[in-house]
């Protein structure tokens, strides 16, 4: 799947407003992040090392490796991503309490 940062759909949500050309565009990173990799950025914020839980998939057709076409954002908004997973994770972080954090993974 493809991860994006709140502040990166705020961008392109600005640029949108600004422009005048209308239209559907896809608003993400343009990279396909792995949920091991999302575990993983958590574990480097979290400063622990949590292991994912695994369950069989319940869907038959499932797509399994997505990500978004950002040709028309950048072209019609100039829209580039700015955060990439690890960057957002710890700017989300920074703005939540840490020993909230704390108590639910230690769980």
């Amino acid at each position: 799947r493809d991860q994006i940062y709140v502040a990166d759909v705020v961008k392109a949500n600005l640029l949108a407003s600004q422009c005048n050309t209308s239209g559907i565009f896809n608003v993400g990173t343009g990279t396909a992040v792995s949920f091991n990799e999302i575990v993983t950025a958590l574990n480097d914020v979290l400063g622990c090392c949590l292991q994912p839980y695994y369950i069989d998939n319940p869907y038959n057709s499932y797509q399994e490796h997505t990500l978004a076409d950002l040709t028309a954002a950048k072209a019609v908004l100039g829209f580039e991503p700015e955060y990439p997973l690890d960057r957002g994770v710890k700017e989300y972080f920074q703005q939540i309490d840490i020993h909230e954090i704390a108590k639910v993974t230690s769980r």
